[in-house]
């Protein structure tokens, strides 16, 4: 790769991570994940699809580093960094973050001291105004809270929890380190000149010490920050009858970004990502209807002309126990509308046979999945509903586990202890309409509340309703939402944008020796929104068109203008 000039250019990020190699290490002296070698998911969610990986070989070729805008290395074998490494990660012109925990060598380099192992939860909060700032792009706070996932117990049949099928392609073991914790957090004092970028408060209380730290142009993290938002892309095998949750980490998300963007800015280059929806939306509504229950024809006819006259897009997650529901057959005529899966019986005994018999029955192509909640059925027990939903083929499913704002692909830990990706594609966790089945108890005020925050992060919205139910709260509520910058979208129509546009591999952004990037649609897609945000904080929208493989040149930007290309915008 060509060495960036004194002026400001389009650059790539580089990616360094220990391999499958050091995954598997891992697995077996760990009993756990190599979470961090997920973060390239993370990172394409949001756009950051100019990302190129390497193995811990390339922090000894300053050469290749300097190639980059900015470099990101997870936590590595023991050995790979050198007081070379060091010294170039810390004095070199492109800018290095670490996540921890650090080598020794490193810790000096940083100007920090370790006072040991600490609290494994905590919450994590930007002091540096800049990142504050930049944070705001993303609409989001810079910083979250880190810990273990919690659980709760719930009813299901016993013969129906995972562990009792033998379909289900998992081991214990497997199964166990999915589970285990990923991140480990060091206390940090600092000295000299080591500035502190943001705090971490542990969540039993105590002082708050150093969670990012940056001298010269190294920055540290105090714990595994890669990791923990890996983890955060998938979700591990339930154990027995239980239901587990996990923390937001949006916010991390957000300081994770505002810290590459900053990077970017240090070393002098313009960074590049793909925004969430098309040109002229801003964010995506999809009204999600769990169908668990018959409803009347002529309340169902109401709602159906009602959502035409107000544009309205539905995906109806059918059950299997209604496929002869003469209702199915009204709601698929209407092709604004979608027929989705609610599962009953995944891996088990006829369960496989549940798409077929919904296809037969609407006539339609079925390309998605969430899981019913009766105790009678499967529910959702996390991995192996994905891994089902992979088998069948399907587009998309649910991964309820967590709060996310935007679709994004499922990181799996396969059997060898290495770590993959599945080509389904999770949907974020909806907001459910309903409060119960009485009538007027609608949680109609809290959708009120929490809209401007999915707004914000140009987030996609599933809205929830039992069609049986509150029918007319509900459209008394649509009809006074915003419809600025709002597209209405079944949640296939928003998955096949996402997977034309946020998956590696489907897109791609390169950079070029001239300094300008090529975007690459596998599919093709239209109204691709890039943006290049310069060294000075100034944003251009590119509008691509993007034929199938074809490749659209951006830039190199230049001192009048930050970008060239058609569609141009700031």
């Amino acid at each position: 790769m060509q060495v960036r000039k004194n002026a400001a250019q389009l650059a790539t990020t580089l990616f360094i991570h220990g391999g499958d190699d050091f995954a598997r290490h891992v697995f077996r002296t760990e009993q756990r994940g190599y979470w961090s070698q997920a973060l390239p998911l993370v990172l394409e969610k949001h756009g950051y699809l100019a990302v190129e990986s390497a193995g811990p070989e390339a922090l000894r070729d300053p050469e290749l580093l300097r190639s980059f805008g900015a470099v990101l290395v997870s936590r590595l074998p023991e050995g790979s960094w050198t007081p070379e490494a060091a010294e170039h990660a810390l004095r070199g012109p492109v800018p290095f973050l670490v996540e921890g925990p650090l080598p020794a060598l490193l810790e000096r380099a940083l100007g920090v001291e370790s006072q040991g192992n600490g609290s494994a939860s905590g919450s994590v909060r930007a002091v540096e105004p800049g990142l504050q700032r930049a944070a705001e792009r993303f609409g989001l706070p810079a910083g979250g809270e880190v810990r273990e996932n919690l659980s709760r117990p719930l009813e299901r049949e016993s013969e129906l929890n995972w562990e009792a099928i033998d379909a289900v392609p998992l081991s214990e073991p497997q199964a166990a380190a999915w589970r285990a914790r990923s991140w480990d957090v060091r206390t940090w004092a600092v000295s000299g000149d080591a500035e502190v970028l943001a705090g971490w408060r542990p969540s039993q209380g105590g002082a708050t010490t150093p969670a990012l730290v940056r001298r010269g142009s190294l920055t540290g993290c105090a714990f595994g920050l890669f990791g923990y938002l890996g983890e955060g892309h998938t979700s591990e095998p339930f154990e027995g009858a239980e239901h587990r949750m996990s923390a937001r980490r949006t916010g991390l998300e957000a300081l994770l970004l505002a810290l590459i963007d900053h990077m970017h800015a240090r070393s002098n280059s313009c960074r590049v990502r793909v925004l969430p929806w098309p040109a002229g939306t801003s964010w995506v509504m999809n009204m999600r209807h769990d169908y668990d229950r018959r409803v009347g024809r002529r309340a169902l006819r109401r709602l159906l002309k009602s959502y035409e006259r107000l544009g309205v897009a539905s995906t109806w997650y059918w059950r299997p126990l209604h496929a002869e529901s003469k209702a199915l057959a009204a709601v698929a005529s209407h092709r604004q509308h979608e027929i989705a899966l609610h599962t009953e019986r995944v891996w088990a005994a006829g369960g496989d046979g549940e798409k077929g018999r919904l296809e037969a029955a609407s006539g339609r192509r079925v390309v998605g999945t969430a899981a019913h909640g009766g105790s009678d059925c499967f529910r959702y027990q996390g991995a192996p509903n994905l891994l089902w939903a992979q088998q069948q083929g399907f587009l998309y499913s649910e991964v309820i586990q967590h709060a996310h704002l935007h679709p994004h692909r499922f990181g799996e830990l396969r059997a060898d202890g290495t770590i993959g990706a599945l080509d389904v594609i999770c949907l974020p966790h909806h907001e459910s309409f309903d409060r119960s089945m009485r009538p007027g108890e609608t949680q109609a005020e809290r959708i009120r509340t929490v809209l401007p925050e999915w707004i914000r992060a140009a987030g996609m919205l599933q809205l929830m309703n039992h069609p049986d139910i509150h029918q007319r709260e509900l459209l008394a509520l649509l009809a006074e939402l915003p419809g600025e910058g709002r597209a209405d979208w079944t949640a296939a129509q928003t998955c096949e944008w996402w997977r034309r546009t946020h998956v590696g591999g489907h897109l791609t952004l390169s950079a070029r020796p001239d300094g300008a990037v090529a975007a690459q649609a596998l599919q093709g897609a239209d109204g691709v929104v890039v943006e290049l945000l310069s060294p000075e904080g100034v944003a251009v929208e590119h509008v691509l068109d993007l034929a199938p493989g074809v490749a659209q040149l951006i830039g190199p930007p230049t001192r009048d203008a930050p970008g060239a290309a058609a569609g141009s915008r700031r």
